[in-house]
C-alpha cells in the first residue's frame, strides 16, 4: 500500500486558525514508521529482483539441457547412441540425391539407369473455348439506326427564339468540315440568322445578331456530338464536334489494352458491311493481326491464325446491351476461359447446360452449381480425394488433368457424367447425363385469368406486387369480409383503388390500368402509355387465377418464347428436328421431343427422355443415347441460347504423359517404384531426372554430425556459464542502490528510474551459494571418464582455463577434433552416452537437479525461487510472504497514528477558533 498518498487527504483544515504547516508537523511525526514501511518494501523488491533472476537462469539452462539432451532434437542430442551411428551417404549423379538412415552400411555401390516415376497427365484435344461469334440481327440493326433518325435523340439548336433540330443520323460519320455544313443547312433550311464555322477543331455558332441569345441541348447522345454538356452564350458559342460518339459502339479488349470501336448502322445494315466496318475500325486502332468476318449472317471475332503467336491472344468484348443484342453477343465474352467468371456465363465451345453439374472422377462425385467459378470448381476438385489436379493453360485454351501421384496408371482416369455437360465442356468426356432446366414463369401481361372456384373465394389481405413501366409496385390490399362472388368483386374493386391511388388518377377518372371481373373471368386492361407494359411479376394475385407457375397447357408464348426454339437429335440419315412454334404448349413440345427422340434411334419403344416438372416448373432432359442440340434465342428454357446435350463428338483426353514407376539398377539388380522416393539397406533415394549414366554412392560413419553437435556444445555451454559467472562475480551495487520508494520515483524521470533500478539488481546474486553449487556440478562432470572409457574430453582437445575466459571450453583445433572424432567413435559415444558416468548423462543429471519442476523432486533453483506465478512453496515466496504480513502491520500502524495526530491538531485548531471568537466578543463589549 503506498501511505505516503494518505497525507493528501487530511481530515481537518491545515493551519486554517493556527497558521502552522500541519501536513508537514504529521508527515514528521510519521517519518519514523514510513521509514520502515519503505525498508520493508525494499527488502521485498529485492526478493523478487532475485527470484526473477533465479527464475532466468534456470530457463536458460532447461533450454541448453532441451537443446543438447533431448531426442525433440535428434542432430544435437549428445545422449542418443543414434548421434553417434548417423551415417552418410553422396553420390556423384546429379540425377538423383542420396541420405542414409543408421542402418545403412558403409562402403559404396554402383546406379545405373536411373528412370524417374511419372504421374499419368491428359489434357483436352480441342480447345475449351468457343468462337467468338454471333447473329446479326437485322432489325436490332435497324432499331439502332431509328436511334440516330428520331426526333427524340436530335440536336437542338437555339438562336434568339428560333430551334433548329438536326437528327443525328445527319452527324453520324461525318468529318469536322461535314458537320459545319450540316448545321449550315439546317440554319438556311429554317430561316435562322446564324452561321457555323470551324476552325481549330471548335465549330463556332454565330447568330447574325450579336445580341441574341444561342445554346445547345438535347439528350445525352445528342450533346456527345458536340462535346457533352449543353452550352449557351450571347451572339456565340463554341461547340467541339465529337460526331463518331454518336455513333454505337464496342470495346474491344485485346492482351489488355482496351478501345472504343464504332460502326455506323445507317449503312452496315447486315453482316458482312458490319464485319468490314468493325475490321477496318479494329486495324485503326490495334494495328493488324485481328480479323472480323461474316458468314450466313453471322459475324466472328478473331487473329490471324498463321501467325502462331497469335493463337496465344485474347480478344474481349464488353458494350451495351442494346448494341451487343445487335451483333449476337454477350458482353464480356473472350476467346479465352475466364476462371473467375461462372460457368454458365464462359463462352465454353460447348455450351454449359443446366443450372446444376453433377459428376465424379475416379468414383469421387460432385455436385456443382452453374454459378460457380471455374476457380473455385477446380480448387473443390484438387482438393478432394479423387487424386487429380485440373488445370486451364490460357495459351493452349485446354484443359489439362494430372494424377497426384506417380506410378503406372493403365486405366487413365475414370470420369463420368450424372447431370448436366461440364465435363463435357472442359475435357470432351462424353456421357449421356441429364439436364434440368431453369424455372420457367409465366409472363401474365395481359392475359386474362379464371378463378377455379368463386364460390369459396375469400381474401385475408395482403400485398399485390406488379411491374408497371418497368417498376415494381407493392399495393397492400386489406382483407375483404365478403366471400363468394361478392368478395371477389370487392377485392378487384380495392386493386382497381389501389392502382388508381399509385398512378395518381384523380377521382372520377378512368384509371389507365385496371382488372375487369366477368363471372369467374378476369382480364388485366392496360391503355395508353402503360399499353404492354403492366406485367405480374409473381404469384400475389393466384387467389383471382393469375399465377407464374406454368403448367403442361402453358403455351411458349405464355413463357415470353415466341421463336427461335429447336432440337436436333441423331446424326446423318437419322437426323431429326423439332421446330417449336408459340403456341406450342409444354407438353405438346416434350411430346414432340420424344417422338423425333424415337424416330432418330429406330426404337418406337424407346422411353422418354423429354419431361416437364410442373412441381419445380422446369424441362428435364434425361437418358439421351444420341446427340441432341438445341437453339433457344431468349435462353429460358436451360439457360444457354445454344447447347448440347447426351453423347455428342466429344474428342477423348489425350494423354500427355503416361504413369510409369521408377526405375534403376542399384550393384546389378533392377528395382521398380511406383514413386521417386525409395530406400535400400537404409539409403533413401530422391530421383529427380533421368540418366542413362554409371554412378556411384558412397556411405560412410557422419562425423561431421558429431563434430557439429560437440563445436554448438561448447559455444552453448561457454554463452551460459559466462552468464552464471556474470551474476556471481558481479560487484555489489545493489548495497548503494536501494530500491526506490514511491516518494523518490516521483522526483526521477523515468531514464533515472531505470538506470537506478539496473543498478540496483547488480550483485543480488554474488558468490550465490546456489549458482556457485551448480557451477561446480557442471565444471566437475566435464573432466569426468567414464569407467572403462579410453578418452576425457580433454583427450579430444576441449579443456577449460580460469584465464580471461572463466570456466570456458575451448577447442585447441577444430580440425584435430574432427579427426579424433572419426578415429575414436566408439569412446567418443562412450565419453557421452554411458548410462552411469557419460558426460551427457551426468550433465542431464545436474540439471535436473537444479531445475526439476516435479513436486516430488524439486530442483534447486526451483526450491529457491519457484517456476511460475502459482508459486506457494519456494523460500523466496515464504520470504516475500512474511516480508507482506510485516509491512500490513506498519501500515496499520501508520494509518492509526495518522488519524491520531490529525485528531489533535484538529482539535488544537478548533480550540483557538473558539478562544478567537471569545476575545473577538469581548473585544465588542468594551466598545
Amino acid at each position: 500500500m503506498a501511505i505516503n498518498s494518505l497525507s493528501a487527504s487530511s481530515n481537518g483544515l491545515s493551519g486554517l486558525v493556527s497558521g502552522l504547516d500541519t501536513e508537514s508537523m504529521v508527515d514528521a511525526l510519521l517519518a519514523g514508521t514510513q521509514s520502515k514501511i519503505d525498508k520493508q518494501n525494499q527488502k521485498k523488491t529485492q526478493l523478487e529482483y532475485k527470484q526473477t533472476m533465479y527464475r532466468e537462469i534456470a530457463a536458460k539452462i532447461k533450454s541448453f539441457q532441451t537443446k543438447f539432451f533431448s531426442y525433440s532434437n535428434p542432430d544435437t542430442n549428445l545422449i542418443s547412441s543414434a548421434l553417434y551411428n548417423s551415417m552418410s551417404a553422396t553420390t556423384t549423379s546429379s540425377a538423383y540425391k542420396v541420405t542414409a538412415s543408421t542402418s545403412a552400411q558403409g562402403g559404396s555401390f554402383t546406379v545405373s539407369k536411373v528412370t524417374t516415376a511419372k504421374a499419368q497427365k491428359e489434357t483436352s484435344a480441342v480447345n475449351a473455348t468457343g468462337k467468338l461469334s454471333g447473329t446479326v440481327s437485322a432489325q436490332k440493326l435497324a432499331a439502332l439506326q431509328a436511334n440516330l433518325e428520331s426526333d427524340a435523340n436530335a440536336l437542338k439548336i437555339t438562336v434568339g427564339d428560333n430551334e433548329v433540330a438536326v437528327k443525328l443520323s445527319s452527324l453520324a460519320g461525318k468529318s469536322n468540315s461535314e458537320v459545319e455544313q450540316v448545321l449550315n443547312q439546317a440554319f438556311q433550311a429554317k430561316g435562322v440568322g446564324a452561321t457555323a464555322v470551324f476552325l481549330n477543331g471548335k465549330i463556332t455558332v454565330s447568330a447574325t445578331d450579336s445580341s441574341a441569345a444561342v445554346s445547345v441541348s438535347g439528350n445525352s447522345t445528342a450533346l456527345s456530338a458536340v462535346g457533352g454538356t449543353g452550352k449557351k452564350g450571347t451572339g456565340a458559342i463554341e461547340l467541339t464536334p465529337t460526331q463518331n460518339q454518336v455513333l454505337p459502339s464496342i470495346d474491344v479488349t485485346v492482351d489488355g489494352v482496351k478501345k472504343s470501336i464504332s460502326f455506323n448502322p445507317l449503312t452496315a445494315t447486315d453482316a458482312d458491311t458490319l464485319a468490314q466496318q468493325l475490321q477496318t475500325n479494329i486495324a485503326d486502332a490495334f494495328g493488324g493481326g485481328i480479323m472480323v468476318t461474316a458468314t450466313s449472317g453471322k459475324i466472328e471475332f478473331g487473329f490471324d491464325t498463321s501467325t502462331s503467336s497469335n493463337t496465344t491472344r485474347q480478344i474481349t468484348l464488353t458494350g451495351g446491351a442494346d448494341v451487343m443484342s445487335a451483333i449476337g453477343i454477350q458482353s464480356g465474352i473472350s476467346n479465352k476461359l475466364s476462371l473467375t467468371t461462372a460457368i454458365s456465363s464462359n463462352n465454353f465451345k460447348t455450351p454449359v447446360v443446366g443450372d446444376l453439374q453433377k459428376f465424379s472422377i475416379n468414383g469421387v462425385e460432385f455436385s456443382i452449381s452453374a454459378d460457380r467459378s471455374l476457380t473455385s470448381v477446380m480448387n473443390e476438385i484438387n482438393n478432394s480425394s479423387a487424386g487429380v489436379k485440373v488445370t486451364y493453360s490460357a495459351l493452349t485454351d485446354r484443359f489439362s488433368i494430372e494424377a497426384k501421384s506417380t506410378g503406372e496408371n493403365a486405366n487413365g482416369f475414370t470420369i463420368e457424367q450424372t447431370q448436366g455437360n461440364l465435363m463435357t465442356a472442359m475435357f470432351g468426356a462424353a456421357g449421356s447425363g441429364n439436364v434440368i432446366g431453369k424455372e420457367l414463369k409465366k409472363e401474365t401481361a395481359g392475359l386474362t385469368a379464371q378463378i377455379a372456384d368463386i364460390d369459396a373465394f375469400s381474401y385475408k389481405g395482403g400485398t399485390v406486387n406488379l411491374t408497371i413501366n418497368g417498376t415494381q409496385k407493392s399495393l397492400k390490399i386489406d382483407a375483404v369480409t365478403a366471400t363468394g362472388a361478392e368478395g371477389a368483386a370487392a377485392f378487384v374493386e380495392s386493386l382497381n383503388a389501389a392502382i388508381a391511388k399509385e398512378l395518381g388518377v384523380a377521382e372520377g377518372e378512368e384509371s389507365p390500368v385496371s382488372f375487369t371481373l366477368t363471372g369467374s373471368s378476369v382480364s388485366l386492361s392496360a391503355m395508353g402509355e402503360y399499353a404492354d407494359k403492366v406485367s405480374i411479376t409473381d404469384n400475389s394475385l393466384e387467389a383471382i387465377g393469375y399465377t407464374t407457375k406454368p403448367s403442361q397447357s402453358t403455351t411458349l408464348a405464355q413463357l415470353g418464347i415466341t421463336e427461335g426454339v429447336s432440337f436436333t437429335l441423331g446424326s446423318g440419315a437419322n437426323t431429326q428436328t423439332v421446330t417449336a412454334t408459340a403456341d406450342m404448349t409444354l407438353e405438346q413440345l416434350t411430346t414432340a421431343i420424344n417422338n423425333a427422340n424415337k424416330a432418330a434411334t429406330g426404337n418406337a419403344s424407346a422411353a422418354d427422355v423429354a419431361t416437364f416438372e410442373p412441381g419445380s416448373a422446369f424441362i428435364k432432359i434425361a437418358g439421351v443415347e444420341i446427340p441432341m442440340t438445341f437453339t433457344d434465342a431468349s435462353g429460358k428454357l436451360f439457360g444457354q441460347t445454344t447447347g448440347q446435350i447426351g453423347v455428342t463428338d466429344a474428342t477423348a483426353l489425350q494423354v500427355v504423359t503416361t504413369g510409369s514407376n521408377a526405375k534403376a539398377t542399384i550393384n546389378g539388380v533392377e528395382i521398380e517404384r511406383a514413386t521417386n522416393n525409395f530406400t535400400v539397406d537404409g539409403v533413401s533415394f530422391t530421383l529427380t531426372a533421368d540418366s542413362t549414366d554409371t554412378s556411384t554412392v558412397t556411405v560412410s560413419q557422419d562425423t561431421e554430425k558429431v563434430y557439429n553437435a560437440l563445436v554448438s556444445f561448447v559455444e552453448d555451454y561457454n554463452t551460459l556459464v559466462n552468464s552464471m559467472n556474470e551474476l556471481l562475480d558481479a560487484d555489489a551495487n545493489y548495497k548503494s542502490y536501494l530500491p526506490l520508494t514511491s516518494a523518490q520515483k516521483e522526483e526521477m524521470s523515468d531514464r533515472e528510474i531505470e538506470l537506478w533500478e539496473k543498478k540496483s539488481k547488480e550483485g543480488l546474486l554474488r558468490n550465490d551459494s546456489t549458482l556457485t553449487t551448480i557451477m561446480g556440478n557442471l565444471r566437475n562432470t566435464l573432466y569426468t571418464k567414464p569407467e572403462g572409457g579410453n578418452i576425457a574430453l580433454y583427450d579430444l582437445g576441449i579443456t577449460t582455463s580460469y584465464f580471461g575466459t572463466k570456466d570456458n571450453l575451448s577447442i585447441s583445433s577444430k580440425e584435430d577434433l574432427k579427426s579424433k572424432i572419426a578415429e575414436n567413435m566408439t569412446d567418443v559415444q562412450k565419453l557421452f552416452t554411458d548410462s552411469e558416468k557419460g558426460l551427457a548423462t551426468m550433465l542431464d543429471s545436474a540439471i535436473t537437479k537444479a531445475t526439476s519442476n516435479s513436486a516430488a523432486n524439486l530442483g534447486t533453483l526451483v526450491q529457491m525461487a519457484g517456476s511460475n506465478s502459482a508459486d506457494t512453496t519456494s523460500t523466496i515466496y515464504k520470504q516475500i510472504k512474511s516480508i507482506k504480513t510485516t509491512l500490513s502491520k506498519l501500515e496499520d500502524t501508520y494509518e492509526s497514528e495518522y488519524d491520531r495526530y490529525w485528531a489533535k491538531f484538529n482539535a488544537m485548531e478548533q480550540i483557538i477558533s473558539n478562544m478567537n471568537q471569545q476575545s473577538s466578543w469581548i473585544t465588542s463589549q468594551f466598545g
